[in-house]
C-alpha cells in the first residue's frame, strides 16, 4: 500500500519531556486518526512533521521522500483557528491565495464554496469557527492538496459542525488517492471518520490499529464504543504517569 506520510522512529527530547521513537504510517486513501490526552505528545508530533521544530533522530517521509525545510506544496495544514485577515471577504482570500499556490483550483474553490455554504461576499469576522474550519478546508483542497494535517479541527464546535467536517474529511478521501492526519481528543470524530488510530501516552505510540480492529479486539458488554475503549486503555494498563508537550 502506498504511503501519504511516513512516521518513522521520530524522537525528541526536553527537560520535562520524551518523544520516544515514535513511528505510523498514514495510508493513502486513508483518515487516520491521532489521539492522546492534553500533553501526550500531539503538538509535538505535528510541530515535527512540519519542520517547526527540529527532531532530535527519526524520518518523516511524504509520499516516499524525505521531508525537507518548508512542507510540499501537495500538503496542507489545517489548524484549529481562522489564520487569515479577518477583514477580507473570501473572494478577496482567494485572490491573494492562489497566488501562492502553482496549482490553484478556481473552479474547484467556487464548488467548495456552494457545497460548504460560504458566501464568497462575506467577510472573513463574520464566520463562526466552524465555518472558519470548512473554509481553510476549502483552500487547503483547492491548492490540490493530497495530505490535509489537521490540528485539532472540531474543538469547541457542536456535535452538527463536527458532524460536517467529518463528511467533508470523507468525501475528500473517498477516490482513494487523498489522506487526512486528524489530530484530535475527541474520540466520537474518530469512531465515524477514522480509518486507523494511532493512540499517544506519554511521547510513546501505545495503539496503533485499524479502527475496526480496535473495536473487534477489545469490546465487550462494558466496552462498546472506540470512546469507552480509549478511556479504559488509558486509564488502565497504559495510564499517564507523567506530563508531555
Amino acid at each position: 500500500m502506498k504511503m501519504a506520510l511516513e512516521i518513522n522512529e521520530l524522537s525528541k527530547n526536553y527537560d520535562s519531556f520524551h518523544l520516544d521513537s515514535i513511528s505510523f504510517n498514514v495510508p493513502m486513501g486513508k483518515i487516520v486518526g491521532l489521539i492522546g490526552a492534553n500533553g501526550a505528545g500531539k503538538t509535538t508530533t505535528l510541530n515535527l512533521i512540519q519542520n517547526n521544530i527540529r527532531k532530535d533522530s527519526g524520518q518523516v517521509l511524504f509520499f516516499g521522500n524525505p521531508s525537507e525545510d518548508r512542507l510540499p506544496q501537495s500538503v496542507a495544514v489545517v489548524a484549529d483557528t481562522i489564520l487569515y485577515d479577518e477583514t477580507w471577504s473570501i473572494s478577496q482570500l482567494s485572490k491573494i491565495v492562489q497566488k501562492f499556490h502553482k496549482n490553484w483550483d478556481n473552479m474547484e474553490f467556487e464548488r467548495l464554496l456552494g457545497k460548504f455554504r460560504l458566501a464568497a461576499g462575506k467577510k472573513i469576522s463574520q464566520l463562526s469557527k466552524g465555518m472558519g474550519i470548512k473554509l481553510m478546508i476549502a483552500v487547503a483542497i483547492a491548492q490540490n492538496a493530497r495530505l490535509l494535517i489537521l490540528d485539532e479541527p472540531t474543538s469547541g464546535l457542536d456535535p452538527m459542525a463536527r458532524d460536517d467536517i467529518c463528511q467533508i474529511l470523507l468525501d475528500f478521501v473517498a477516490e482513494g488517492d487523498k489522506s487526512v492526519l486528524l489530530s484530535t481528543h475527541i474520540t466520537h470524530d474518530l469512531e465515524k471518520a477514522a480509518d486507523e488510530v494511532v493512540f499517544l501516552v506519554n511521547g510513546q505510540v501505545r495503539l496503533n490499529d485499524r479502527k475496526h480492529s480496535i473495536l473487534e479486539k477489545h469490546s465487550n458488554d462494558r466496552l462498546k464504543t472506540l470512546d469507552d475503549i480509549i478511556l479504559h486503555l488509558h486509564e488502565g494498563k497504559w495510564a499517564a504517569d507523567g506530563q508531555g508537550a
